[in-house]
């Protein structure tokens, strides 16, 4: 009798240990939970502004990354120092506040690339020697798996997963500090916010030895990254990019231009990001081509061009264009919606600000493409008659696949 309950008892302990998951699984798994491995791949280039804070310190920081290389600058609010670092064809690389030129170690860079492009954890065995999946623990307040990582240089480092909803919650790893001793770091992800079709963590919490320091996500923009914005930097180049990083953290874009002059004073002062947020309409002053697009979620036509468009700006965004939703859907909610669910990249006029550009450049109908130069004059549209745009001549819809075409000839 003792010998059978004694076996029922370890039956219920083993019944009840739920299954130690594979690393590689864990990793897909939080991937797919925040957008999937396709959403996460077609988002080409990446530019994100963040706003730190360390103690009574304060500042930007800003990174640029592709699926193979990354730079991130990092500036104090006094501009009293500036550090720079990244990676690309040649190995990872950085230069220190004061001047001087290190290259990080295989942990550092890995984890890096992480906080630029989640989809590098797929890419671990390009930093790390062996993952392994240790014991569910509770952190965080909360159940999560932990995968151990073995880099190739370097003490092992541990991510968390919750074992609930799949995402990366925090990490533990070893960082040099300012005065080059290595430190035992333990981040929080947290603050989960859609952007386009995926979800990224808005706010990065790290607690050392040396003090707590805050990371909160300001301004994201998906385009594909140009060479320039990824080029090594000096010591010599550190002065002006603290400047323009600077400049950035006050809310101005970083090379305020000439342009659009007219659609600048119509827009408003923000306009509206797919997850609600807003960023500075200073923007379009520095990209001579402007694309208008009149549409609505409602709207059938507009939700079959729509796809294309998204693909377009996803695949050829630069510094040359910017594309500008203006809605006609009956509420905010339904055009912030509308710009998350086809995983809009572009920005939206504010919902209650439409008017003075509807008055200008809206045609009878929508979907409506219209196609501005520097001057804001329309260089084409959806509605046309002897190669001029003419929005409320009768008959004169030729639709905004035709716009787009000819702005990809451009």
């Amino acid at each position: 009798m003792l010998v059978v309950l004694s076996l029922s008892l370890s039956a219920a302990v083993v019944e009840t240990a739920p299954p130690k998951p594979e690393p590689i699984d864990l990793l897909s798994r939080s991937l797919e939970v925040t957008g999937g491995k396709r959403n996460h791949a077609g988002i080409v280039g990446m530019e994100r502004t963040w706003d730190w804070s360390s103690g009574d310190a304060t500042g930007t920081l800003q990174t640029n990354w592709t699926p193979t290389a990354y730079r991130s600058i990092m500036a104090s609010s006094d501009g009293s120092w500036t550090m720079a670092w990244g990676e690309d064809e040649q190995g990872p690389w950085q230069i220190q506040h004061d001047g001087t030129s290190t290259k990080p170690d295989k942990v550092s860079a890995l984890l890096q690339q992480m906080q630029a492009d989640p989809a590098a954890l797929l890419r671990h065995d390009r930093y790390v020697k062996r993952l392994a999946t240790g014991a569910l623990v509770k952190v965080f307040d909360r159940q999560v798996w932990r995968v151990l990582a073995a880099p190739k240089y370097g003490k092992v480092w541990t991510l968390f997963f919750d074992e609930e909803n799949g995402k990366l919650v925090g990490s533990e790893y070893w960082k040099a500090g300012h005065d080059g001793k290595q430190a035992k770091v333990k981040a929080t992800y947290g603050d989960w916010r859609s952007f386009g079709p995926i979800q990224m963590s808005y706010k990065t919490v790290e607690t050392s030895a040396n003090g707590e320091s805050t990371l909160t996500l300001k301004d994201v923009q998906a385009r594909p990254m140009q060479k320039a914005d990824l080029t090594r930097l000096t010591k010599a180049d550190l002065g002006g990019a603290g400047e323009a990083i600077a400049e950035n953290a006050g809310g101005q874009s970083q090379s305020r231009g000439k342009y659009h002059a007219g659609l600048f004073k119509k827009l408003g002062p923000n306009l509206t990001m797919a997850d609600g947020r807003t960023v500075s309409s200073d923007l379009v002053r520095s990209r001579p081509n402007v694309l208008l697009y009149f549409s609505a979620k409602w709207c059938p036509p507009c939700r079959a061009f729509t796809p294309k468009l998204v693909e377009f700006a996803k695949g050829n965004a630069s510094d040359d264009f910017a594309v500008i939703f203006v809605s006609s859907d009956k509420t905010k909610e339904e055009m912030l919606k509308y710009m998350s669910s086809y995983g809009m990249p572009f920005q939206a006029i504010d919902f209650n600000s439409t008017g003075p550009v509807k008055q200008t450049w809206a045609g009878k109908g929508i979907p409506n493409l219209v196609w501005l130069g520097p001057d804001d004059k329309v260089i084409k549209g959806s509605y046309e008659s002897d190669g001029k745009y003419t929005p409320q001549v009768p008959g004169s819809y030729i639709g905004p696949d035709k716009v787009l075409e000819a702005f990809k000839r451009r």
